[in-house]
């Protein structure tokens, strides 16, 4: 069995998710690190995985959902972004809630935000 070690991250970690072969984690100042645990496979135990950041939260992401087309986020300022998962392009930001959506409050809405969006 081979393992990994997600060190280093500048943040504390507050959401994690997995889907497929990444590794999605919500950290403190808003960024969300995506793992890419694929390219570690055939990497010495012990070495660091690829990863790179998604940026758009201005405050600590506390819930992550994924499928295969779209990430959603949820954050302490209070918006929701919709990203595509696979080039990791923010298409859509929801603002204006007054809640802190946690992780089954964004499965709830996965299903609808995914049919709004082509």
């Amino acid at each position: 069995i081979n393992t990994a070690s997600l060190e280093g991250l500048p943040h504390q970690v507050y959401a994690m998710t997995v889907q497929g072969a990444k590794v999605y984690s919500g950290l403190y100042n808003g960024y969300i690190q995506v793992w890419h645990m694929d390219a570690y496979v055939n990497l010495p135990s012990g070495s660091r995985p690829e990863y790179h950041t998604l940026t758009g939260h201005t405050s600590s992401v506390y819930s992550i959902v994924v499928n295969d087309r779209q990430l959603i986020s949820a954050s302490h300022d209070k918006t929701v972004k919709i990203w595509d998962a696979s080039t990791g392009e923010c298409q859509r930001a929801l603002a204006g809630h007054d809640l802190c959506f946690f992780r089954e409050d964004l499965v709830q809405l996965t299903g609808v935000l995914a049919e709004s969006i082509p």
